[in-house]
């Protein structure tokens, strides 16, 4: 059995997703918004990485980090 597996991006990661990416949203000074954001938000992201890698990183079944690139 795998310990690391990337998966696709998809809504339904949105739980664990939004709470990463709204953790840095609030703590931070990274390129995020200023405040949390609804779990709808994911599929924004999902839309911008359209042709894109977007992937989820799943440690001992929980998404533990995101990546995903985007045009300019």
């Amino acid at each position: 059995m795998k310990e690391v597996e990337f998966e696709d991006i998809s809504i339904e990661h949105a739980n664990e997703l939004m709470e990463i990416f709204n953790y840095y949203a609030v703590n931070t000074f990274a390129a995020y918004p200023e405040k949390s954001l609804p779990n709808e938000f994911l599929n924004k992201i999902i839309e911008l990485s359209k042709g894109y890698p977007a992937y989820t990183i799943v440690f001992q079944k929980k998404n533990c980090r995101f990546l995903f690139a985007k045009s300019l």
